[in-house]
């Protein structure tokens, strides 16, 4: 059992507003979707995405954002995996 924990910080200065999402998938099959938060006052995006799951050797997790507003850029990301039990 694990804890998953994906982070991201996204600006954007050419259009204030629009939605972050994660998603976090394992092989093709959808883990977890987030949405994130915008803050008008410092024009940051906000998005956290936290999932206790079973995982196997050979899982392969992908880790997905979407911005849906232009020129944007991740101002920092944080992937953490912490062994729960």
């Amino acid at each position: 059992m694990y804890m998953i924990e994906f982070i991201t910080e996204m600006s954007n200065t050419g259009n204030n507003g629009g939605t972050t999402v994660h998603t976090l998938l394992r092989g093709a099959s959808g883990l977890a979707t987030s949405y994130g938060r915008d803050n008008t006052i410092n024009n940051r995006m906000y998005t956290t995405t936290i999932l206790t799951t079973n995982l196997t050797l050979n899982d392969l997790l992908t880790f997905q954002y979407i911005y849906t507003a232009n020129n944007y850029r991740i101002q920092t990301g944080t992937l953490n995996i912490y062994k729960y039990q």
